[in-house]
């Protein structure tokens, strides 16, 4: 008996974690009588011959059975032998059952149940529900009286959740049957004191499940982890039942836990894990490894939103999103209802994830409504994205047109396939009582992927037979009932499948292992009963039908080398039940000698930016080979997040693994622990290989993501990566209706146009704005705009008719165009001028375009204009005045002449009606300074930044010995400055680049700049006192250029770019520069970045790694002319 308490009571000592208060997880709102029901199925209360009676009272001996059981002893508790042994004194003349249970109680003292005072037990003495309570305390591993009380039994079982109110346990209220079934499922939901699983669980009588079956870990992101499970649990446990550790044994915390996913899912939510690292997850004593994916940020977008009836709207978003994406209070639609939220689905019913369908109240026809996304997140908890997170569409009318039958074709003996001319309700058309064919049953309908399309399954057909089907109460997905002209059609029936399958081949993979091929696929129960095979001399251990379908492998025995082996097959059949022929169901095959070489690594090569293949020498174990953590890629690229077998080479020599993103540099992927088929592990000799990584050129098209239109003749696109601006143009963009017709009272429709008139590439390199001239769109008009012809920035052309077109609603919202938004002063000689939109400038703007009025007609401002700025946003323009200052507490009035200024398109002239190109101005105090330096910093060696306190003109020259000049101890020092020049885009610094390296880093020196050169915007000069500054050399090298990356464009082009900007680089068809193995160089190109160019060369082989050198390198230097090319760096990169 000790050693079966020890086995139940070791659970409690075996701690995971300590709960001060113990949480339940009781399934929600169950009745007292479902309860008792449920624990009477689990047999853990036992009825008297007539099931249980929840009214009767609870005694003595009933509670001391329910312990028992509880804590797994009544079996031992029935085999003891009570006779003659120490017992209570009112045993005599209880039956056998009870005289039993009283000696074993007395036998077992660390039961702590004891008589009453006076030596007897008293079995039938009604007990109550506290005493009750402490029993369950006991069960619960809570001991008296560290955790309790026997005046504190009520307020510990509240505490630990066994009752909701203390005053529920007491010594005065009847306890009967019921109550303690109440008592006792509840306590089976709760976990004990010291374990991680509900004490239902660890007895076996599980109310709810908690515990883990877990099939594997995986990562979504750096900070959430998933968690497969291979059956679904109720609750997920707490958080500190998981520990995560990386290589070198430090921990990460575990911030949160959920269920997803059919409560086969649980989400972690980690501390943040380095992207490609090798993690393990421990849980209840168990270890699984992962690799950590990269960090996402990306917040998710919404793409379109189109109708699909009169009462449904398809959302499609840039990627996956959460559960919270089907909740319809996350949606908003202008004078519609959301009535529900849902993933779509495919023909399998599983969630496509990047779509929800909206249900909504009725749409007005050609009203074009807007929809407003919140809350909805990614799988990884990124919101959405608040500049792409409404969209528009136009309103469908109701559809009341009946849907019509109109093919049926017989594709088996068994199936029949049924087109209807439009998408069809899930429900209505999978109810096979909808259909009728005489002569054959319906035995299943399902929906197909294309909505509009039904599959039957019948009982066979006659071959020759025409038969009919017939279709009656069949919807579409707007409610409409089949056409009853409709709803009928004919078909062929075709002969049954007899014929019998046949063993085509046999042969040898491995000394244990045979691969059969048959003539068609076959069935998977019979291919895998190993008594269907037989070879003599051989046992078959296991028979595995393999993914083709018409391919078994078996494992057997080992093989005698060379000996004449002969596989007969039986009782096999294909899908339709036909069973082996016999003429065909034997082949002869060569046993293999054991097969001890050592699987080698040939070769890896890089797919895209974040793909590789790896070759081996042989077909490779798929269990070893595809765990991610057998294959590292360096501190660079880590470990691979996914392996799976190639789709190409199927017979397991090459695998495609998923990386972090690559460079285009050269890695080095190291193989561990994989086996080829035979068990051998990998050669260490040859267990890596190199190969050169892609950079962000993935040979990826750019796709067209959404449209929306901005006015009635302005639409704004957007791409789903940067795009080369050079490559767009109006013509690339067509215009066509997709629904709804256009207002025939406007001669000039978009869709007639042949293309916009004006394309401008947005800042982000994503967003194209098109503006038509004179056409106009039309509301209630649901438009679709197609690109061709445009690259991404690493030339890969928008592919025709693959994700190159968006939808978008029509607009009459007119066109407005700019106008002046308002003026302020910098300071009294600077105005800043804002506009509406926006603009483009004509031509150089001077003092005529700005008239100056001040309030006063007495007075003129008499401000020359020294320089105007147009903002980089080309929302405002600067205007920089001199000889004359804006007086503070007078008022003046800007007025914008409309000659140079149009909109960014170049279409609309400044509006000048109305007083749109005037805006009122108060002069201030502030007055204009001369610029001052304000510090110096050391970039290396022999380059330092000057740094000025506003945005400077200079006129600076190295050419000049006196234009800049080091002093040491007022001493001036001999430094020869090669190069001035702007550094940055804020216009405040100059870098100067000086010969060799002529300054001591343990030494303080004074920069002085010629002040006459330098002066601000207003054209104020610097003052002589203000030339200066100090500043510490550095010992940092200022390094040769050399070349850092190549990138393949194209198979006949190349983007090269050198560390730094150079000169001196020759270009055109003559140039002889660089070198390429295995090609000619045909061109050289130069970049306006001053350190890239493209190179035009003859084709190469896709795949290829290609190795890029500087084979004449003595003209080309650094910016400044002070450093020499490095010839000896070479780069390398992967041919397209």
């Amino acid at each position: 008996m000790k050693k079966a308490m020890r086995k139940v009571m070791a659970f409690a000592l075996a701690a995971f974690m300590l709960f001060s208060t113990v949480p339940s997880f009781a399934a929600p709102t169950v009745s007292d009588q479902a309860k008792l029901d449920k624990l009477e199925e689990l047999n853990v209360i036992k009825g008297e011959g007539h099931g249980i009676d929840g009214t009767k009272t609870m005694t003595r001996y009933r509670s001391v059975v329910m312990l028992l059981r509880l804590m797994g002893l009544e079996d031992d508790m029935l085999a003891f032998d009570y006779e003659g042994k120490d017992t209570f004194t009112d045993a005599e003349g209880q039956n056998g059952y009870q005289a039993r249970l009283m000696a074993y109680v007395k036998a077992h003292p660390e039961l702590n149940i004891v008589g009453y005072p006076d030596g007897t037990f008293r079995p039938y003495q009604e007990i109550n529900s506290q005493e009750y309570a402490k029993i369950l305390l006991m069960v619960l591993s809570y001991d008296d009286p560290e955790d309790y009380t026997w005046e504190t039994v009520a307020e510990k079982s509240e505490e630990i959740g066994l009752v909701d109110s203390a005053s529920d346990i007491n010594l005065t209220d009847e306890f009967k049957v019921l109550k303690l079934g109440v008592l006792t499922y509840d306590a089976l939901t709760l976990v004990s004191k010291g374990d991680n699983i509900t004490l239902g669980e660890r007895l076996n009588v599980p109310i709810v499940i908690t515990k883990l079956d877990i099939n594997s870990v995986s990562s979504l992101n750096s900070t959430t982890q998933e968690v497969s499970l291979n059956k679904a649990i109720s609750l997920v446990p707490s958080t500190d039942s998981f520990d995560i550790v990386d290589e070198d044994g430090e921990s990460f915390d575990v911030l949160s836990a959920s269920l997803r996913t059919n409560d086969t899912i649980v989400r972690l939510a980690t501390e943040e894990l380095e992207e490609n690292h090798l993690y393990t997850l421990t849980y209840n004593g168990e270890s699984y490894k992962f690799v950590a994916k990269a960090a996402d940020s990306e917040k998710p977008e919404l793409l379109s939103a189109v109708a699909l009836t009169n009462t449904s709207v398809q959302l499609n978003f840039s990627e996956e999103v959460d559960v919270n994406a089907i909740d319809a209070s996350n949606y908003s639609i202008n004078d519609l209802d959301v009535v529900s939220a849902a993933y779509d689905v495919d023909a399998d019913d599983n969630s496509i994830k990047t779509v929800v369908i909206l249900k909504t109240s009725s749409q007005k026809q050609g009203t074009i409504y807007e929809v407003e996304v919140s809350n909805v997140t990614d799988l990884s908890g990124n919101k959405i994205d608040s500049d792409n997170d409404s969209f528009q569409f136009g309103g469908l009318p109701k559809d009341e047109t009946a849907p019509q039958l109109v093919s049926a074709v017989a594709l088996s003996n068994t199936t029949v396939k049924l087109s209807f001319d439009e998408e069809m309700d899930k429900a209505s058309v999978e109810n096979i009582a909808n259909y009728e064919i005489e002569g054959l049953n319906v035995l299943k309908a399902e929906r197909q992927t294309e909505k509009n399309q039904v599959l039957l399954t019948t009982t066979s057909q006659s071959v020759g037979t025409i038969h009919e089907v017939v279709v009656k109460n069949v919807k579409d997905v707007s409610g409409n009932v089949i056409d009853s002209d409709y709803d009928e059609f004919l078909f062929a029936g075709l002969p049954k499948d007899e014929t019998d399958p046949k063993l085509n081949y046999a042969y040898s993979l491995t000394n244990t292992s045979v691969k059969l091929i048959f003539d068609e696929e076959v069935d998977k129960v019979t291919a895998e009963n190993i008594a269907n095979y037989e070879i003599e001399g051989l046992d078959i251990l296991k028979a595995e039908k393999q993914t083709s379908g018409d391919e078994v492998v078996l494992t057997t025995s080992v093989h005698e080398e060379g000996h004449l082996y002969e596989v007969t097959v039986s009782n096999i059949t294909d899908l339709t039940g036909n069973k082996i022929d016999s003429d065909y169901d034997s082949r002869s095959f060569a046993g293999l000698d054991e097969d001890t070489t050592e699987p080698q690594v040939v070769g890896a090569i890089a797919v895209d930016n974040k793909t590789v293949k790896v070759t081996f020498d042989k077909p490779m174990d798929e269990i070893s080979a595809s765990i991610p953590y057998n294959y590292y890629f360096g501190e660079d690229l880590g470990y691979p997040t996914k392996v799976v077998k190639d789709t190409v080479e199927t017979d397991g020599s090459v695998w495609v693994l998923t990386t972090g993103t690559q460079s285009s540099e050269i890695y080095t992927v190291e193989v561990r622990d994989v086996k080829d088929l035979s068990g051998n592990v990998i050669n260490e000799d040859y267990d890596e290989a190199e190969f050169a990584g892609i950079g962000t050129a993935d040979g990826t098209a750019p796709k067209l993501s959404s449209a929306v239109a901005i006015n009635n003749n302005t639409v704004v696109v957007k791409f789903n990566e940067k795009i080369d601006e050079d490559t767009v143009d109006p013509s690339d963009f067509t215009f066509t209706v997709e629904t709804g017709e256009e207002d025939e009272n406007n001669p000039n429709h978009i869709a007639d146009a042949v293309y916009p008139f004006a394309a401008d590439v947005n800042d982000d390199k994503k967003t194209v704005t098109l503006q038509f001239n004179e056409a106009t769109m039309s509301s209630g008009v649901i438009y679709r705009v197609t690109a061709s012809e445009i690259n991404d920035t690493t030339g890969n052309e928008i592919v025709k008719g693959t994700n190159d077109s968006a939808l978008f609603a029509g607009t009459t919202t007119e066109n407005e165009a700019p106008r002046v938004k308002s003026a302020v002063l910098l300071n009294n000689q600077t105005l800043k001028v804002s506009f509406t939109e926006a603009i483009s400038v004509i031509s150089e703007l001077d003092k005529t375009d700005f008239d100056i009025t001040p309030s006063d007609d007495d007075e003129e401002f008499d401000g020359k204009v020294n320089k105007v700025i147009v903002s980089e946003d080309k929302k405002y323009v600067t205007i920089y005045y001199t000889d004359a200052n804006f007086e503070s507490g007078n008022l003046y009035t800007v007025t914008v002449v409309a000659d140079k200024i149009k909109d960014a398109l170049g279409i609309d002239s400044l509006d000048t009606t109305d007083e749109r190109n005037e805006a009122l101005f108060g002069g201030i105090n502030s007055s204009v300074t001369s610029p001052k330096i304000l510090g110096v910093v050391s970039v290396d060696e022999n380059t330092i930044d000057i740094r000025f306190d506003q945005v400077i003109n200079s006129l600076l020259d190295s050419a000049n010995e006196d234009d800049i000049v080091i002093k040491q101890n007022g001493k001036v020092v001999d430094a020869e400055d090669k190069l001035v020049r702007a550094e940055g885009t804020n216009g405040n610094t100059l870098r100067v680049f000086f010969n060799e390296t002529p300054f001591n880093s343990r030494l303080v020196y004074t920069v002085e700049v010629d002040a006459s050169k330098i002066s601000n915007n207003n054209g104020l000069v610097m003052d002589s006192d203000d030339n200066s500054a100090q500043f510490a050399s550095i010992t940092k090298e200022n390094k040769d250029p050399e070349l850092a990356s190549a990138v393949a464009i194209s198979n006949t082009q190349t983007k090269v770019t050198f560390s730094e900007i150079v000169t001196g680089v020759k270009t055109g068809r003559k140039s002889k520069v660089f070198a390429l193995t295995g090609v000619d160089v045909t061109n050289v190109k130069a970049l306006e970045d001053g350190k890239s160019f493209i190179i035009t060369h003859k084709k190469t082989t896709t795949g290829n790694m290609v190795t890029v050198s500087i084979k004449d390198g003595s003209s080309i230097k650094d910016e400044a002319g002070v450093g020499t090319v490095n010839t000896d760096k070479t780069v390398k990169f992967v041919s397209k």
